[in-house]
C-alpha cells in the first residue's frame, strides 16, 4: 500500500524505525537499516510531506499521532474520486453503446429487414441478450415448451439484470411447464428476483418482446426444427404484444403452483390448474382448450384425481380437494 502514497520500501523502513526509536539521527537510522544518511533525510522529507512525520516545538522530526488517520482519509478520498470518475466513464460508455445500438437496431436510418430470419438459435439468443441489455421500460416473454426453453437457452440472467435496473419483466409459462423440476426451480428464482411470472395456456411460439418495439420469436416449425426471427415491424410487434397481454390477463400467479399439497399426497401444477378450472364451472371442452390438451385427456386427468381423492362425484372432488388444500 506504500506505493499509493508515493513511498518506497526504504521510506517504510525509516518510518518504522522512527516509531520504535524517535529522535535518532539520520546516521543512526542509516546504519540500522543499511542506507546512507542522505537517503534517510530524503525519506524523512517524503514522510513529512505526506503527514506521517511532523516537527515538534524543538523543530525535531517525530511520528505524527494523527498521521495514519489523515493519510487513510486522503487515500480514501482519492480512491472515491477515482471511482466516481471511472463510474462516469462507464455510464458515458453505456450511453454511447446504447445510442449505437438504437441507431443500428431499433431506429436505424438505413432500411433494415423488418422481419429477419436469424441463422441459428445461437444468433437468436445473442440478439435477445442485446435487446435485454438495452431494455428501458418492459420485457414480455412467453415460453410454451420446456424442451424448447432448454434448446433456446433463454437469457434469464439478462432479464434479472434488467429487473434490477427497474425494467418491468413479465413471463408466462404453461401449466405443464411447472411439472419439470428444473423449470420449477428456475421459476422460483425468477420470482425471488422480482420478475412477474404467471401460468396460462400459451401459443406454440416462444417469444421475447422488449419495450414494445422489437421481438425475437422461436417458432417450432417441426418437432426437430426451431426457426428464429427478429421482428422490428411495428404492427407485427404490436400484434405479438396484444397476444401476450391476452394471455397475461387470463393467467394465474405462478407462485400458487410451485408448492405441493400438504395433506392427501402431492398435487402437480397441472392438476392444481385443472381443479381451479373445474371450480370455475367450466365444461370439459373449455378446460381442454384452456390447458391445450384433448377432451379425452382432461377426462382421464379428472378420473385420476377422483380416484386419488376417493371422490364419488365431481362435486366431491371440489370438496375433498379443498379439504386437502390442493386448491
Amino acid at each position: 500500500m506504500w506505493e499509493l502514497l508515493g513511498l518506497s520500501e526504504n521510506d517504510e523502513k525509516v518510518y518504522r524505525f522512527e516509531l520504535r526509536s524517535p529522535g535518532c539521527s539520520a546516521q543512526e537510522i542509516g546504519r540500522a537499516i543499511g542506507v546512507v544518511a542522505a537517503a534517510v533525510d530524503a525519506s524523512r522529507k517524503r514522510l513529512l510531506d505526506c503527514g506521517l512525520l511532523r516537527r515538534d516545538t524543538r523543530d525535531e522530526l517525530r511520528p505524527n499521532p494523527t498521521g495514519p488517520t489523515a493519510v487513510a482519509d486522503r487515500l480514501r478520498g482519492e480512491l472515491e474520486a477515482e471511482h466516481s470518475r471511472r463510474r462516469r466513464q462507464v455510464n458515458l460508455f453505456q450511453a454511447e453503446m446504447t445510442r449505437w445500438f438504437n441507431d443500428q437496431i431499433l431506429t436505424a436510418p438505413t432500411p433494415l429487414p423488418q422481419v429477419d430470419r436469424l441463422p441459428s438459435i445461437e444468433a437468436a439468443v445473442v440478439r435477445t441478450e442485446e435487446l435485454l441489455v438495452n431494455a428501458r421500460t418492459e420485457v414480455a416473454r412467453c415460453q410454451p415448451d420446456p424442451g424448447q426453453a432448454a434448446r433456446a437457452g433463454c437469457a434469464v440472467p439478462a432479464e434479472v439484470r434488467a429487473r434490477q435496473r427497474g425494467v418491468d419483466v413479465r413471463v408466462i409459462y404453461p401449466p405443464t411447464h411447472l411439472g419439470v423440476p428444473g423449470v420449477r426451480r428456475a421459476v422460483d428464482e425468477e420470482l425471488q428476483s422480482g420478475l412477474a411470472v404467471r401460468v396460462a395456456t400459451t401459443p406454440d411460439t416462444a417469444m421475447v418482446i422488449v419495450d414494445r418495439s422489437a421481438a425475437v420469436v422461436f417458432d417450432s416449425y417441426r418437432a426437430s426444427e426451431i426457426r428464429t426471427y427478429f421482428i422490428r415491424e411495428g404492427v407485427l410487434v404490436r400484434v405479438l404484444q396484444d397476444l401476450f397481454e391476452i394471455g397475461w390477463t387470463d393467467a394465474a400467479a405462478a407462485a400458487c403452483f410451485l408448492h405441493d399439497g400438504v395433506d392427501g399426497g402431492s398435487v402437480t401444477a397441472g392438476e392444481r390448474l385443472l381443479l381451479e378450472l373445474l371450480g370455475e364451472g367450466l365444461k370439459d371442452e373449455a378446460v381442454a382448450k384452456r390447458l391445450g390438451v384433448s377432451v379425452r385427456t382432461v377426462r382421464r386427468k379428472i378420473y385420476d384425481v377422483q380416484q386419488r381423492l376417493g371422490a364419488e362425484s365431481r362435486f366431491q372432488i371440489g370438496m375433498l380437494a379443498a379439504r386437502h388444500r390442493w386448491v
